[in-house]
């Protein structure tokens, strides 16, 4: 994940610290540790970070989402009931709009809850089931261009669902199999600046695109090592400038670059253990890939030059 300042921040699974680097890939400081208490983690997963520098943590063992400043200092939890009010269970995926409030999907809950930036509960939307508005372990989510519209992986009926803010339900697309607009393992999403979605569809080993009304547009990917292919796509990420598409490969242990309709560019070199999260620094034209298995984080130039790896202390 990276700041506006070009600051880099990186979860380590293995010791449930958050490591801070600067733009040149400087250590700077790190937090976090095995634990409940404030600032501690259980199972940790996406973090995302506001226009304002704070940092949102989603700590699915506690059942919580931190919120830390760009120092590392804790400064609120939501989720686990007391001034937020609610109770997460299994928290899975999370999105800021740019009126900075957060969406996160409550994947226990089969719900969405949207918090405001100091962990107040605005509202909460859906229940277990396959109806209009109803989740099956509804997994990532993520905020149109626009701002204005909010789009959920609804895992368990394998389909991607479309709200206004107020979680007014908009449409559903999908349902489960290998054909046109349907899935099978839906998981990461993302959305470019013309509004159009990528999905990973694990199960089918490729990337289907929609435009921003959840409307099928085109695929990629079929079952491989080749280029283009994929046997475990896990991450999606969008370059929001060039709209160049990042995706990563567990399954073949690469990272594949794509253009924006899913056409082939390059494989990013590097050799890796167990790929996690992928980021793009639009601003300082630099690619972050996470590779947990040998702690560190490889660093790339856009053009898919490998420019230096950073270590996880």
């Amino acid at each position: 994940m990276v700041s506006d300042s070009g600051s880099v921040f990186i979860m380590d699974v293995e010791t449930l610290r958050v490591s801070k680097y600067d733009k040149f890939g400087r250590y700077l400081s790190r937090w976090g540790s095995l634990g409940s208490d404030p600032g501690q983690f259980s199972d940790p997963g996406n973090m995302v970070i506001d226009a304002s520098g704070f940092i949102y943590v989603v700590d699915r063992g506690n059942n919580r989402i931190q919120k830390f400043n760009d120092r590392g200092g804790f400064l609120k939890e939501f989720g686990a009931g007391g001034a937020s009010g609610i109770e997460l269970l299994n928290p899975t995926g999370i999105a800021i709009d740019p009126a900075g409030d957060i969406y996160v999907t409550d994947t226990g809950n089969h719900r969405v809850v949207k918090f405001n930036s100091v962990g107040v509960v605005i509202r909460t939307w859906g229940v277990q089931g396959d109806g209009d508005g109803e989740f099956q372990s509804p997994g990532a989510v993520a905020v149109s261009s626009s701002g204005l519209q909010i789009y959920v992986v609804d895992q368990g009926n394998n389909r991607i669902t479309r709200f206004d803010t107020d979680g007014t339900f908009l449409g559903a697309s999908g349902s489960e199999g290998d054909g046109d607009g349907q899935f099978s393992q839906p998981g990461d999403i993302t959305v470019n600046s013309s509004g159009n979605i990528y999905v990973v569809d694990e199960g089918n080993h490729r990337i289907q695109r929609f435009d921003s009304r959840i409307r099928y547009m085109s695929q990629w990917g079929t079952e491989g090592d080749g280029d283009g292919q994929f046997r475990q796509p896990q991450y999606i990420e969008v370059d929001g400038v060039s709209g160049v598409v990042y995706v990563t490969d567990p399954g073949t242990s690469t990272v594949q670059k794509f253009n924006n309709l899913g056409q082939f560019i390059i494989k990013l070199e590097g050799s890796f253990q167990s790929l996690g999260h992928i980021t793009v620094d639009t601003i300082n034209k630099r690619v972050y890939v996470s590779d947990a298995g040998n702690r560190r984080v490889l660093r790339y130039e856009s053009g898919g030059q490998l420019l230096g790896e950073i270590g996880v202390p």
